[in-house]
């Protein structure tokens, strides 16, 4: 590794405020925040290819925030598009009684291991993206200088 991302140490214990909501609204955008433009780019990359390629699987479907509640709570942090799908989701599902609307096709909802296998990527996209968050609350600024990263041997000649 020719250079290592560096980052103050003076405000190392700070309690980041903005950052953690950056985080929360598009992943790897907290990281981006603070100067760590490669991880943001990398955390980014993979929640978000994670969340779609589950929704790719498993169908929109997959946010359900009604009958599979507990794997809701894991994809929420993920970000806002899973409140606004379960939303979406909520307003198309079939009703309880399909006689009441005999006019409309609903799309019934999936029981099979794609469904399954969706629900799980999304999950793990959000609990990934938490560790993103957690990451960003305490973590300073980085090192920059003159809008470039310092390596090693700059930092050493400064002090």
């Amino acid at each position: 590794m020719k250079s290592e991302e560096r980052y103050d140490s003076s405000d190392e214990a700070q309690f980041q405020f903005v950052a953690p909501l950056l985080a929360w609204l598009l992943p790897g955008s907290g990281h981006w925040f603070l100067g760590y433009r490669r991880r943001g780019v990398l955390i980014a990359s993979g929640v978000l290819g994670l969340y779609v390629l589950g929704l790719l699987i498993g169908s929109v479907g997959v946010v359900n925030r009604r009958d599979a509640f507990w794997w809701y709570c894991g994809q929420v942090f993920a970000g806002p598009a899973t409140p606004m799908l379960d939303y979406w989701g909520a307003k198309h599902a079939p009703p309880d009684d399909p006689a009441d609307d005999p006019g409309y096709t609903y799309a019934t909802p999936s029981f099979a291991k794609v469904s399954e296998i969706g629900t799980l990527y999304t999950t793990l996209a959000g609990l990934m993206n938490l560790i993103a968050i957690l990451d960003v609350m305490f973590k300073g600024r980085c090192g920059l200088a003159g809008g470039r990263r310092l390596d090693r041997r700059e930092e050493d000649l400064e002090e």
